[in-house]
């Protein structure tokens, strides 16, 4: 496993969405998603002018794309990944503790070369297409 101790957000990963997450990757530069609570419109066909939407409580996140340094065994988990098309778990572990958990497709992957602070690892740029609801906690 790579030494991740230089970065404070990490990329972290789980076979089955519960459990232990264990960290593959720190995070170099993240385009942050939109999250969004999509309502749900409610309003009765007889109720004439008036609106009425609930929501719905299902917090959606948009495809993002971050740029993480990882060593070489991770590039394989991720490339492998993007050849099964096969939904996965992830978690954005912060510095203040705080994390995002989301299963999501990887739908671009790509190494961009090595990393000049750690030669041991490759920076490569994930594009991530969230397959179900982000848990903030």
């Amino acid at each position: 496993m790579p030494d991740l101790s230089n970065f404070g957000t990490l990329l972290k990963t789980s076979a089955s969405g519960s459990g232990t997450y264990t960290a593959v990757a720190g995070l170099v530069k993240l385009e942050p998603p939109t999250i969004k609570n999509p309502k749900i419109d409610s309003t009765a066909h007889d109720s004439g002018t008036f609106k009425k939407a609930i929501y719905s409580n299902s917090v959606e996140i948009s495809d993002f794309k971050g740029t993480f340094s990882m060593s070489g065994c991770t590039v394989d988990i991720f490339s492998g990944s993007l050849i099964s098309s096969g939904s996965a778990y992830f978690q954005l572990y912060f510095p203040s503790g705080k994390t995002w958990t989301f299963p999501s497709l990887i739908t671009e992957f790509g190494v961009t070369g090595a990393d000049a602070q750690s030669p041991d690892l490759l920076q490569a740029e994930v594009t991530f297409s969230p397959s179900g609801s982000l848990v903030i906690a």
